[in-house]
């Protein structure tokens, strides 16, 4: 399999499998980061601010210089929220620190005058326990970030909201082909996962062009994610077209 046989617990939020370890450089003298992501890989921008494991150098190279200060000072905001904390065993607890990163995120992102907001957010999302290499499971969580944009026309939320769907629609554009290649044998669930992959696309393009004319560390975040080979599993189209 090209994806991994089992996501690890925090991945229902932040899809961090496997390949991607990153650290934060604090200083000239700081250890070399831990880096081992494919170089194909999109999304790693995003993924290391929810996470809050920052970036190594190459990484950040991807960003224009104009918006790296502002990428940077968006990931201290984000550990002044919330430091980093070592994943306790229990899946319960895990899950509640995912909500408590995302919460963390989305105000770093945005403002403290929507931490009201974010915290609701966060608290009340559906997130799926583990996506498994299927494509429901991005898609719920997209399906519930697209509903709460629809409820909140003026969310400040907004522009992180913008780059979580253009990543959860392109993770299940992923898991739909390779589920397409997976399950050829068999008629109805090829029907099901044709329709879940175009559905799929549909929102990456949609989410793509709202997160494009954002401000620039938006735009600039969703590049990464747009020109990356893949974001969860290897070797299928892009979604764009690409």
């Amino acid at each position: 399999m090209r994806y991994p046989p089992r996501m690890d617990r925090r991945s229902a939020l932040l899809a961090l499998s496997a390949p991607l370890v990153l650290a934060v450089q604090t200083d000239a003298d700081s250890q070399p980061p831990l880096t081992d992501h494919p170089p194909g890989r999109g999304g790693l921008l995003f993924l290391g601010l929810i996470g809050g494991r920052g970036v190594d150098a190459t990484l950040l190279s991807r960003l224009p210089s104009s918006v790296r200060p502002a990428y940077t000072a968006a990931l201290a905001r984000r550990l002044r929220l919330r430091p980093l904390q070592t994943s306790p065993e229990d899946d319960d607890k895990q899950m509640r620190m995912a909500r408590l990163d995302l919460r963390a995120a989305l105000i770093a992102m945005s403002s403290r005058s929507a931490a009201r907001e974010a915290t609701a957010y966060a608290s009340e999302a559906v997130l799926w326990w583990e996506w498994e290499g299927i494509p429901e499971g991005p898609l719920v969580e997209a399906r519930y970030a697209e509903g709460h944009l629809q409820r909140q026309r003026l969310s400040p939320l907004r522009p992180f909201l913008s780059l979580f769907l253009m990543h959860r629609y392109r993770a299940a554009f992923e898991c739909a082909c390779e589920q397409l290649v997976q399950r050829s044998s068999d008629a109805m669930r090829q029907r099901s996962l044709t329709r879940e992959r175009d559905f799929a696309r549909h929102g990456y393009l949609t989410a793509r062009a709202s997160a494009q004319v954002a401000e620039p560390l938006v735009a600039a975040m969703a590049e990464d994610i747009d020109l990356g080979t893949f974001v969860y599993i290897e070797g299928h189209p892009h979604p764009g077209g690409r």
